[in-house]
């Protein structure tokens, strides 16, 4: 194979890894406050991105969340998770010292999704 020839191809291919690294990283983590948290949370579930979805949970959220926690979740999982937020409308915050109630509007019900103050900013601990 040339110089030339494989100098093109691995340039081909760092364009294509840039291409996809930029994909998967579209959404920028922010847990500030607990609106802008649960901002990031529904956009990460919507975008089956369980890196980043993974960091949206609180040490102390049940075990039913583990498998988003620890990047162990099926696509079926993910699926089931993007649709259940899929229109999700944040429609209020009531902030109480470290811990906060966020209000949700779904498509099939209202939901309160509790969230605490952590180290790394808000994050969900249930709802």
């Amino acid at each position: 194979m040339s110089t030339r020839m494989l100098a093109t191809v691995l340039l081909v291919t760092l364009v294509a890894a840039r291409a996809g690294a930029e994909e998967t990283s579209k959404i920028k983590p922010d847990f500030s406050n607990p609106k802008i948290a649960m901002q990031t949370f529904i956009a990460a579930a919507q975008a089956r991105d369980v890196d980043v979805l993974s960091t949206c949970f609180h040490e102390k959220a049940p075990a039913e969340f583990a498998p988003f926690v620890k990047k162990t979740a099926s696509k079926k999982e993910l699926d089931g998770f993007a649709e259940f937020l899929k229109g999700a409308e944040i429609t209020g915050v009531e902030e109480m010292g470290e811990r906060a109630v966020v209000k949700v509007k779904l498509r099939s019900r209202d939901e309160s999704i509790s969230v605490g103050k952590t180290v790394g900013g808000w994050k969900v601990i249930d709802f």
